[in-house]
C-alpha cells in the first residue's frame, strides 16, 4: 500500500498586539530575526500521515518591530543546512527580498539526490514605525 504523509506550519499573528503563534506537525523551523538575535521555533513532531494520531506542537511568540520572520519548507532547511541557514540570517541587514534570494540560491546548492522536498520560503518583516499598513515587504519565493 502506498502511504502519504505531508508537513503543516501553519502562523497566526494578531496585527494589532503582535502575539503570534505557529502550529507544526512534521515542519522546518521558523525563524524570528531580532536585531542581531535569531530565535527559532521548533518542534519535533511528525508529519501528518505517518501516525495514526495528529502529533502536532503549538509554539507562542510576539512579533516587535523591526523583526523579520522567516518560514521555509522542508526543501530549504534540513538539519544539515540549519547553520547554515541560521548563520545568513543572523548576519542579514538589509531588504528581504535579497534574504529570500541568498536563502534560495543556498537551497539550490543541495545536490541533486537530496531534492524531495518542496523548496518554498514566506519572509515578512513588522514596520519600525506605526502606519495603516502593519506588515509589508512579504516575499514569497519557490525554488524552481
Amino acid at each position: 500500500a502506498i502511504e502519504y504523509s505531508t508537513t503543516v506550519d501553519i502562523l497566526e499573528i494578531d496585527l494589532n498586539t503582535g502575539k503570534g503563534g505557529v502550529i507544526k506537525c512534521g515542519a522546518s523551523p521558523t525563524y524570528i530575526k531580532r536585531g542581531d538575535k535569531v530565535f527559532k521555533l521548533q518542534s519535533k513532531t511528525m508529519p501528518l500521515g505517518i501516525l495514526k494520531e495528529l502529533d502536532a506542537e503549538e509554539s507562542s511568540f510576539e512579533i516587535a518591530s523591526g523583526d523579520i520572520c522567516i518560514m521555509i519548507s522542508d526543501g530549504v532547511a534540513d538539519s544539515k543546512n540549519d547553520e547554515k541557514i541560521v548563520k545568513l540570517i543572523s548576519e542579514f541587514n538589509g531588504n528581504i527580498d535579497t534574504l529570500a534570494y541568498k536563502i534560495i540560491e543556498k537551497a539550490k546548492k543541495i545536490p541533486e539526490k537530496e531534492k524531495k522536498f518542496s523548496k518554498i520560503g514566506i519572509i515578512f518583516r513588522k514596520p519600525l514605525y506605526k502606519s495603516k499598513k502593519m506588515w509589508y515587504n512579504t516575499s514569497v519565493k519557490e525554488i524552481p
